[in-house]
C-alpha cells in the first residue's frame, strides 16, 4: 500500500541487485554456462550412481542408458531456457512427463530416484527452486501412479486434473507459510500450473517417437499389442486358441 519514491526504488533494486548475485545470475555469462554445465555433469553423475545400484544391467545397454541420458539432458536444457524467460513461467515446465517418458521403458523403482535426481537443477537455477523442486516432485508421483490405472481414451485427462490438485494444494501450502490466508495467492501462477498439468498429457505421445529414436519397446505399445479387443487377435483366437494362449 505505500507509495514507491525514488528514493524506495533505488533501495529495492539494489536487494534484487544483491538476490541476483546470490543467484549467480549476474557477471560474466561464460561464468554461467560454466556453472550449469557443472551442475548438468554432477547430476548425470549421480544418474550414474543411481542406476549401479539399482539396475547395473542398464550401463550395459547403450539405447537404455543413452535414453535416460537424453530425458535428462532435455530436462536441463528446458529449465535453463524457461529461466531466461520471466521467473514464473517455470511454473508452467511439465516436468512430471519425464517421468513418465522413463516408467514407459522402466521400472518405477528405478525411475523415481532418477526423477528427483533430474529435478535437482531446479534448487540452484530457478528463482522460486524450493516450491518448484517439491511441486513437480509431487506431481511426478502423481502422475506414476495415475498413470498405472488411468492410461486410456479421455482417462489420460483424469490424471492431468489430479496432477494439478496435487500441485496446487502443495502451492496454497506454500503461500499460507508467507501470509496465513489466500490474499497471497497469484491467479497467473495458478493458471500456469494448470497449463503445466494438462501439458503433461499433451506432451506424453512423444514418448513413441522416442521409442522409434532409441529402438525400444514402451509399456504402452506392449499394452496395444495385448489388447485382446483386437480384431485380428480375436480372429486368432477363434480359428487357433493353441496359438492365441500361446500368443499372451
Amino acid at each position: 500500500g505505500e507509495t514507491i519514491t525514488a528514493e524506495i526504488e533505488q533501495l529495492l533494486d539494489s536487494y534484487n541487485a544483491e538476490y541476483e548475485i546470490s543467484y549467480g545470475y549476474t557477471g560474466n555469462m561464460w561464468q554461467l554456462y560454466i556453472a550449469h554445465a557443472i551442475i548438468c555433469i554432477m547430476v548425470l553423475l549421480m544418474i550414474y550412481v543411481t542406476i549401479y545400484f539399482v539396475n547395473f544391467d542398464i550401463l550395459r545397454e547403450s539405447n537404455r542408458f543413452n535414453f535416460i541420458l537424453v530425458v535428462v539432458v532435455m530436462a536441463f536444457l528446458v529449465t535453463v531456457a524457461a529461466r531466461r524467460l520471466e521467473a514464473q513461467t517455470m511454473f508452467g515446465v511439465p516436468y512430471a512427463v519425464f517421468a513418465l517418458y522413463l516408467m514407459a521403458f522402466f521400472r518405477n523403482r528405478l525411475v523415481f530416484p532418477i526423477y528427483m535426481a533430474l529435478l535437482l537443477p531446479l534448487l540452484v537455477i530457478a528463482e522460486y527452486g524450493v516450491e518448484l523442486f517439491l511441486m513437480n516432485l509431487v506431481a511426478g508421483g502423481v502422475a506414476l501412479v495415475s498413470f498405472s490405472f488411468l492410461y486410456r481414451g479421455w482417462l489420460q485427462f483424469l490424471n492431468s486434473l489430479i496432477i494439478f490438485v496435487g500441485m496446487t494444494i502443495l502451492y496454497i501450502a506454500f503461500r499460507f507459510m508467507e501470509s496465513s490466508s489466500f490474499e497471497g495467492l497469484n491467479y497467473t501462477i495458478m493458471m500456469l500450473i494448470f497449463c503445466n498439468a494438462f501439458l503433461v498429457v499433451a506432451a506424453y505421445p512423444l514418448v513413441f517417437l522416442l521409442e522409434k529414436i532409441f529402438s525400444l519397446v514402451s509399456v504402452a505399445t506392449l499394452k496395444d499389442l495385448s489388447d485382446t479387443n483386437n480384431t485380428l487377435l480375436q480372429e486368432l483366437a477363434r480359428k487357433a486358441p493353441g496359438t492365441f494362449q500361446h500368443s499372451l
